[in-house]
């Protein structure tokens, strides 16, 4: 009996010394307001950097390419540095490729790189039927819902069967066609 007393005395002392430090209402709002303002900053800060900020700056892009034909994916990349278009290349490239330790990791470094990106770009040469890496990109790009932008290579009538009908959009390289590709929303 002793110690039940002794517990509500504790209880009354507890409310008493808090209730002594409870904030008065005017305070407890401003507090309130502020702290919910500063939350919706942050949110709308937030939605603008993943929604907007690739569209007021620069694109991410990934662009799928085989190593063993470079030079298309060079051209690429000359051909829109020369009109100075500004994005960023997610790209893997023989300069810095993954560091890999089998398949599974592979394919989650390149989703890694991809998941980021609006656009994977795919050089369409007649190569990318044999390319198993390539494959696998445009396989990870349509799981990512990415929108894949195949460029016919000069001369080249058809794309290769593992583009023909997951590409969005084909174009020809011509500078001008792939910015209007890479500026468009899907």
């Amino acid at each position: 009996m002793i110690e039940i007393q002794d517990s509500n005395r504790e209880i009354k002392h507890a409310e008493q010394v808090v209730s002594k430090r409870d904030l008065p209402d005017w305070l407890k709002a401003i507090l309130v307001i502020g702290g919910l303002t500063l939350a919706m900053y942050l949110i709308i800060k937030l939605l603008e950097y993943i929604f907007s900020s690739e569209t007021a700056s620069k694109r991410r892009i990934f662009i799928s390419h085989s190593w063993t034909h470079e030079k298309d994916f060079k051209n690429l990349i000359s051909k829109l540095e020369k009109v100075e278009y500004e994005f960023y290349n997610h790209s893997v490239t023989k300069n810095k490729p993954l560091d890999a330790k089998s398949n599974t990791d592979l394919v989650n470094q390149i989703r890694k790189k991809m998941i980021y990106c609006s656009k994977i770009v795919v050089i369409a040469g007649d190569y990318v039927d044999k390319s198993r890496i390539i494959k696998s990109e445009i396989k990870l790009a349509k799981q990512l819902d990415k929108e894949i932008i195949a460029i016919r290579p000069w001369g080249q009538k058809k794309i290769p069967k593992a583009l023909e009908e997951t590409a969005h959009v084909v174009i020809g390289p011509t500078t001008e066609n792939i910015i209007s590709a890479l500026q468009k929303s899907k």
